[in-house]
């Protein structure tokens, strides 16, 4: 009787070992209360990029996000900037209640928090030097020998971890520029660096003959999402529910279009259903 006792003392007094601070639901109900949810962000063009003049923010998922609050009848107030390394960090203090410039749903970023369904699916391509010949295919990659730029808590480290555990990585730090890993590569820092296609078709038109995709295929493909909270699952629904309603509607697609500059770089969600004739 006495264990069956301390079993129970032991059950209901010590918390989960992934238990938040705060309760179930405090950001919902904080959200749905002021009409307001509180986006922090990472500069990251063209997903969220910033005019240093103004301070005016714009990109895919600056759109994206504004839209999502213009169907909730809420204002998207952009609190804060954050690197790529410490995107949970105002969750713990309350700072701020997503994180909304457009992160891959990895798994080791599930103990910081919760996510989305995916607005968008974005290529994810290797980058070489143009006249790079040592590579046949993606495995070559996978060497101690080889060097291969990262950034700090960013999704190419997370790529290079999973895909390349061998290579040596020339990791920059989370609040370093992206372009800044295709000019460590063409200047000979490094062999190669993952990075979105949108990204890297943008900087070869702009620097020609400096880097080319290797191989016809992309290295992966994510899906990006904003992130939230653990056990925040009433505001999950309800983002869910609004994205899915953008996608039905085509008002996502619509965004992602109006977005993409290089074809085949923003893959809007597929339809569950096609109309017949469409």
């Amino acid at each position: 009787m006495k264990n069956i006792l301390l079993a129970l003392v032991v059950l209901f007094t010590v918390p989960p070992a992934f238990a938040s601070d705060k309760q179930a639901g405090e950001v919902y109900d904080r959200i749905v209360k002021t009409r307001t949810l509180r986006c922090a962000y990472t500069i990251y063009p063209t997903f969220i990029d910033k005019d240093p003049n103004t301070g005016k923010l714009s990109g895919l998922f600056y759109d994206l996000t504004e839209e999502i609050g213009r169907q909730l009848n809420l204002k998207i107030e952009w609190t804060e900037e954050v690197p790529t390394d410490a995107i949970f960090e105002g969750f713990r203090t309350g700072r701020y209640d997503a994180v909304c410039p457009g992160y891959f749903a990895t798994p080791s970023r599930t103990a910081g928090g919760d996510f989305t369904r995916p607005l968008v699916f974005i290529p994810f391509n290797m980058y070489v030097r143009t006249g790079e010949s040592r590579f046949k295919s993606f495995a070559d990659f996978n060497n101690p020998g080889v060097t291969i730029s990262t950034m700090d808590g960013e999704a190419s480290q997370i790529a290079v971890n999973d895909a390349f555990p061998q290579a040596h990585q020339n990791t920059l730090p989370g609040t370093t520029a992206a372009t800044d890993r295709f000019m460590a590569v063409a200047g000979g820092k490094s062999d190669a660096t993952p990075m979105e296609a949108a990204i890297g078709m943008e900087y070869m038109a702009h620097n020609p003959g400096k880097l080319r995709q290797f191989g016809d295929r992309p290295l992966r493909i994510s899906g990006s999402v904003l992130v939230i909270p653990h056990n925040e699952f009433e505001l999950k629904e309800m983002l869910d529910t609004t994205i899915n309603t953008m996608l039905w509607t085509g008002s996502l697609e619509t965004i992602i279009k109006k977005h993409e500059k290089y074809r085949g770089t923003m893959l809007p969600p597929a339809q569950p259903y096609q109309q017949e004739g469409k």
